[in-house]
């Protein structure tokens, strides 16, 4: 069986990493799949295939000029045609509004997964409606939460279309967890995500100028770019903690930036399944996440991490002043933390579902 998984991308986030590690989940389960990645005129990210390549998996390019090209959908369907693909697999609006196009005569299933579907904004309501049209000619339209699911229900996408995926993570070949840095030494609190306003980053810069005066010795370390970042570099520096903050953009070597951190934090004032949690989760770190989105099914407050109000300072301040102070805590947590990602989202669980999923429909 050959699946096409299909993006737009702007940069190598979470819904790439996504990808990325379900066409390998696949890929050992004896599917072969192809990553298509649009190669946008205006706005040229193509990180995702990088990383595919470097994972030998199998790339197209479709280079694209604007958010409707005739060419583009003659390419991708050049493509479906010559790789005999068997069902085409999308990964946002973008790339499925192009796989409808291109599919409309052909006899393929199409199957999406919305990492995150939401109508917080004018151009994304625009953009849901768009997507949401489309989908309801979709065969199956992955949820990665439950979440996800009733908002696709509530929007009009009928029950048995919709199916629940969680993401997973390799948890056994790629995070390696550490042992706990000793009680006196630096703590460094670390971040992974987009750098857009809704990640909340702002909140963790905020809540470790409260925190410094009497911790002087932690430091942050966020990972990550986006358009956001001017922002929060200044709000370091008008906060005065700018020496104690590191904006180390994107890293490649994910498990080695988590083996960094003695705390991970996600301060999200929206999210659908973060795979930033869950890798956290992964490598053995005690996580503070926001209690948004899918975050509070893999987070149980006090026994797998902490979870706080999305947008309160004081809530994060409180919750690093936990862990900070309980080193004994951090360590079960972290522990307890990866034995339940190990049993219930990992690579093998995530690729098992799909492919089966697939079966349904070839």
């Amino acid at each position: 069986m050959r699946i096409l998984h299909l993006i737009s991308s702007g940069g190598y986030f979470g819904a790439e990493n996504m990808l990325v590690n379900l066409a390998k989940g696949l890929h050992e389960l004896g599917l072969r799949c192809v990553i298509g990645v649009f190669e946008n005129s205006s706005d040229p990210h193509t990180e995702v295939a990088e990383r595919a390549r470097k994972n030998s998996l199998p790339v197209i390019l479709i280079p694209c000029k604007g958010r409707l090209d005739g060419t583009a959908v003659r390419t991708l369907l050049s493509h479906i045609r010559n790789n005999q693909i068997d069902i085409v697999h999308t990964h946002g609006y973008k790339a499925s509004f192009y796989a409808w196009l291109a599919g409309r005569n052909l006899r393929i299933p199409l199957v999406a997964t919305c990492h995150n579907w939401t109508r917080a904004t004018i151009p994304l309501r625009l953009y849901a409606f768009v997507d949401l049209l489309v989908l309801k000619r979709f065969r199956r339209v992955v949820a990665v939460s439950l979440e996800i699911a009733k908002a696709l229900q509530i929007a009009g996408i009928s029950p048995e279309r919709i199916l629940v995926i969680p993401n997973g993570v390799d948890v056994l070949n790629t995070y390696v967890p550490h042992d706990d840095k000793p009680e006196h030494n630096q703590i460094t609190v670390g971040a992974v995500g987009r750098l857009v306003e809704a990640k909340g980053f702002q909140y963790l810069l905020e809540a470790g100028a409260l925190l410094l005066p009497k911790f002087p010795f932690v430091n942050f370390y966020i990972v990550g770019s986006g358009p956001f970042r001017p922002e929060l570099e200044r709000l370091s520096q008008n906060l005065g903690i700018q020496s104690h903050v590191t904006f180390a953009g994107e890293q490649e070597d994910m498990a080695s930036a988590y083996s960094a951190m003695d705390i991970f934090v996600l301060p999200s004032l929206n999210e659908g399944m973060p795979m930033t949690v869950l890798e956290a989760m992964a490598a053995g770190k005690p996580v503070v996440a926001s209690a948004v989105g899918g975050i509070p099914r893999i987070v149980t407050s006090g026994d797998t991490g902490l979870l706080v109000k999305p947008g309160s300072v004081d809530s994060l301040r409180d919750a690093l002043t936990r862990l900070i102070e309980d080193t004994a805590l951090r360590i079960a947590l972290a522990n307890r933390a990866r034995a339940h990602v190990s049993q219930t989202y990992s690579l093998a669980h995530m690729a098992k579902k799909y492919a089966d999923l697939y079966e349904t429909l070839y």
